[in-house]
């Protein structure tokens, strides 16, 4: 039988949180074998350092995606803030900026490589 997972890397990845764990999962097994499924990628951004993208997908014919991770309980204020609470601290996150820095530090990363 072929392998009908995406390419996986790296195949055994280390999580932060159980969170991160249950959306690679639920990706694993949905996307379709030319896909590519990354975790804890870690990028550059010669003017922002160094950060890392929780989750990235990278669809050939479809897109990339890059995926920011939040467990615990996440809101939205009225304001437009978004706030993670956990058992111990309510704090505000930008999961969206996050996401797009990583983003568009991968995009650069792989304009400038050789």
């Amino acid at each position: 039988m072929p392998n009908s997972s995406p390419k996986l890397l790296p195949v055994e990845p280390f999580f932060q949180s159980e969170a991160e764990r249950e959306v690679w999962e639920h990706l694993r097994e949905q996307l379709p074998p030319e896909a590519y499924l990354l975790a804890s990628l870690k990028v550059e951004d010669p003017h922002l350092g160094p950060m890392e993208a929780d989750l990235v997908v990278i669809w050939p014919g479809e897109g990339v995606a890059v995926i920011e991770v939040k467990g615990g309980n996440v809101t939205l204020t009225p304001t437009g803030q978004w706030q993670q609470n956990d058992r111990s601290e309510r704090r505000n996150i930008d999961p969206f900026g996050q996401a797009r820095r990583c983003l568009y530090a991968l995009h650069e990363w792989i304009l400038n490589s050789p």
